[in-house]
């Protein structure tokens, strides 16, 4: 994560799922046993729908999630959004993101390192009163040519009972710079480097 920032930008899962890709692996059916997605209203920061996996009961497929219209090769911290049952670290509604589909990182409570891949932080969405939305920390990208970045995501792996449910929500991004100084420490740094140099010579 870069020295300064802009705000972050959240994208929820579409309704229509418009943004997710396969959709073929999404059902309207909520059925713990039959290795899909399940679409779900109600709980979403900003949009009506989740996606729902059952990690005890089945292993659910990757889906993607398209980023669009950024600027073209612009650097961009990337999270991914997700909903569990409360914020701390029992395993229920974790989640696993990646930026390259092939190397995941497993989101669970709040926690880690700030600025390090794996960070996790509430956003201060709630929902239905027990359900809070975080957002886990994936690292850089930059956007292609289309001016788009691609998101994975899958369930945790982890086996933590009847309620260990993931609830994909969406992804955030915000344009990541290096530190720029100050014009004025600019100057500053000049100006001392000439009175070096001054006093060098005599």
């Amino acid at each position: 994560m870069s020295a300064s920032q802009a705000a972050v930008t959240f994208v929820s899962v579409a309704d229509d799922l418009s943004n997710v890709s396969t959709t073929s692996n999404i059902t309207t059916d909520r059925k713990n046993n039959d290795n899909l997605w399940a679409q779900r209203d109600g709980y979403g920061e900003g949009s009506v729908t989740i996606l729902e996996g059952w990690d005890v009961n089945e292993n659910v497929p990757v889906l993607t999630l398209t980023l669009s219209d950024l600027t073209v090769g612009q650097t961009y911290d990337v999270y991914v959004n997700y909903i569990r049952f409360t914020s701390n670290n029992n395993p229920r509604g974790g989640i696993r993101g990646s930026l390259d589909g092939t190397s995941f990182s497993t989101f669970n409570g709040a926690g880690g390192t700030e600025g390090t891949v794996g960070f996790a932080e509430e956003t201060g969405h709630t929902a239905n009163g027990d359900q809070v939305g975080l957002r886990g920390y994936l690292g850089t990208a930059i956007a292609d040519g289309s001016g788009q970045i691609q998101i994975f995501v899958d369930d945790d792996g982890l086996d933590g009972g009847i309620e260990e449910r993931v609830w994909f929500d969406g992804a955030s991004y915000e344009a990541s710079y290096e530190a720029i100084p100050e014009p004025s420490a600019v100057a500053l740094l000049a100006l001392g480097g000439v009175a070096l140099t001054l006093r060098r010579r005599k």
